[in-house]
């Protein structure tokens, strides 16, 4: 009986062991499902993070575009004002020739107006 005794404490010591080892296990396990549920999240995170970079530096990008797109309409812009000016000086200039023509017409016809009446 004793030796039964000593061989079912034996028992229970071994089958005490192997319950302490599958914890162990089950702990490590349960931290591993932690670890790879850690991993999956963080790896969405990144996910939705490189979306969201991606995303802001398509909105740079058109951004960048519209800039270069509105400094070009700006340099055209310019250049039509320059030209636009230019043709306004030309035209000024044209007036001012046209208006001192005029001028010297009205007075020479004054003038032979004045001798004509002088003559008769």
């Amino acid at each position: 009986a004793k030796q039964e005794a000593a061989g079912l404490a034996e028992q229970l010591h071994e089958a005490h062991r192997e319950l302490e080892q599958a914890r162990g296990e089950l702990a490590a396990l349960r931290e591993a499902t932690e670890a790879s549920d850690m991993v999956e999240s963080l790896k969405e995170a990144l996910h939705e993070a490189m979306q969201e970079g991606a995303r802001h530096l398509e909105d740079l990008e058109g951004s960048r575009a519209a800039h270069e797109v509105s400094q070009a309409e700006v340099e055209s812009l310019r250049r039509k004002v320059c030209d636009l000016s230019a043709e306004l000086e030309d035209t000024c200039q044209r007036l001012e020739e046209a208006q001192f023509v005029l001028l010297h017409k009205e007075q020479f016809n004054r003038n032979t107006s004045n001798k004509r009446h002088r003559l008769q």
